[in-house]
């Protein structure tokens, strides 16, 4: 009885012998199998054309609205709006775009297409054809460069995260994150596993076309002349695997309409 009851042990510790190399083999293919986020010059590759499905605020409030102002604030862009009757003004239908932080999120789900290079990231967004170029060559804005609608931006990379910082922004005193031209915004772009993603159900969300990997996007906004609290946004993007992408023509619309006020 012994002896079978060793012989039962060696089986047995074969049988863990041989059980032990099967499963270093299946969490070896199953790593194989693993989606690899991109690279590009050893960093993550944001390339590629990318959709808004949420926007997520700290305060829970939807990313579309005015964060709450300080006393000061409400002062600054109520003596602007008072002035206008806004009841139904969108900016954009006359071609206007908010620029940043609003090109980030309110885009109306069109696309935004990146295009990465070892010193600068361009995104250009079908909203209005809005362009931000990212210099990452350490560059500072040049003397007397003006504000515009999104300003000046230079890019770090801090392991895997792109942190942008954005300076030189045109004052925004309409609905939409309102701003002075003192504004500055930090960003922290990186990529995560599309399993991984778990936020509340968005306008555009859809968990079965989140692709492997999401384009993140952590956006805060400084402005102490309109908040007490920094405004931040996390911006999540889905990879539109097909590049769709169309041109937008918004200044055609009121052309024509001074054209038709010429015609004989």
């Amino acid at each position: 009885m012994k002896g079978l009851g060793s012989i039962a042990s060696i089986l047995a510790a074969g049988v863990l012998v041989i059980g032990a190399p099967l499963a270093a083999t299946d969490a070896v293919a199953a790593a194989k199998a693993a989606p690899v986020a991109p690279k590009a010059n050893g960093r993550p590759d944001f390339s590629g054309v990318w959709n808004v499905f949420n926007a997520v605020t700290v305060s829970g409030r939807t990313a579309m609205a005015d964060p709450p102002m300080s006393k000061e604030g409400e002062a600054i862009v109520g003596a602007f709006r008072s002035q206008y009757n806004l009841v139904g003004m969108e900016p954009n239908a006359y071609c206007v775009e908010p620029g940043m932080p609003t090109v980030m999120y309110g885009v109306g789900g069109q696309p935004m297409e990146i295009v990465q290079t070892p010193t600068r990231v361009s995104l250009v967004s079908e909203v209005g054809m809005q362009v931000r170029r990212i210099f990452l060559d350490g560059r500072k804005p040049p003397d007397g460069y003006p504000v515009t609608r999104n300003g000046f931006s230079v890019g770090r990379w801090e392991g895997d995260t792109l942190v942008v910082d954005t300076r030189l922004i045109e004052a925004w005193m309409m609905p939409r994150w309102a701003h002075t031209d003192k504004a500055r915004i930090v960003e922290r772009f990186s990529l995560m596993k599309g399993a991984e993603v778990k936020v509340p159900r968005g306008r555009y969300y859809d968990p079965g076309a989140l692709g492997d990997f999401v384009l993140v996007d952590q956006l805060t906004m400084y402005d102490p002349n309109i908040y007490e609290t920094p405004p931040s946004v996390t911006v999540y993007y889905r990879h539109l695997r097909d590049d769709e992408f169309m041109e937008q023509s918004c200044p055609e619309g009121l052309w024509w309409d001074v054209m038709k006020k010429l015609k004989k």
